[in-house]
This record gives C-alpha cells, sequence and structure tokens, in this order.
C-alpha cells in the first residue's frame, strides 16, 4: 500500500531523503540504508509446505537480500517442509 504526502523529508543514520509527491517512493531511497542498531538474525526455522517452495524460497533469498541491505547479520534458516 501507498501513500501520497506532499513533499517530505525523512531523515535516517544521519542522511537526509527528499521524497516528492509525485514518485511517492520513499522505501526506494531507504531500501539499502543500514540500521543503527541490527539484531541478527540466526538460528531460525523456516516452516512451510511443500506446495509453497518456490515460494517460500523466493521469500528467504528477499530477505538475505534485505539483510545486506541493512548490514544485518544473517544466515540461512533451517527449511522443515511439510508434507
Amino acid at each position: 500500500m501507498s501513500r501520497v504526502h506532499s513533499n517530505m523529508c525523512y531523515v535516517m543514520c544521519y542522511v537526509q531523503y527528499m521524497v516528492s509527491e509525485q514518485t511517492a517512493d520513499w522505501s526506494k531511497e531507504l531500501r539499502n540504508t543500514a540500521l543503527l542498531t541490527a539484531r541478527p538474525l540466526q538460528d531460525w526455522v523456516c516452516v512451510y509446505p511443500s506446495r509453497n517452495s518456490a515460494e517460500t524460497h523466493e521469500f528467504i533469498a528477499a530477505a538475505e537480500r534485505v539483510s545486506r541491505g541493512l548490514a544485518m547479520k544473517w544466515t540461512r534458516p533451517y527449511e522443515l517442509v511439510l508434507p
């Protein structure tokens, strides 16, 4: 869901981002901004039915990409596939 705002300024990690109401896409500028304190995501389990294997692997790949952009320590989950 997107929201349209007038011109706004977002500040994250001491970096200022200007967002115009034409694009209303503030997430693009913040996508690769490291968090001030990122909690590591380690020792986690992903439980899913076998029919959702493709979607689950897409989710895991997206989580890995996002964690790199946020400078967050991340390890692949243990995968538990349900029949």
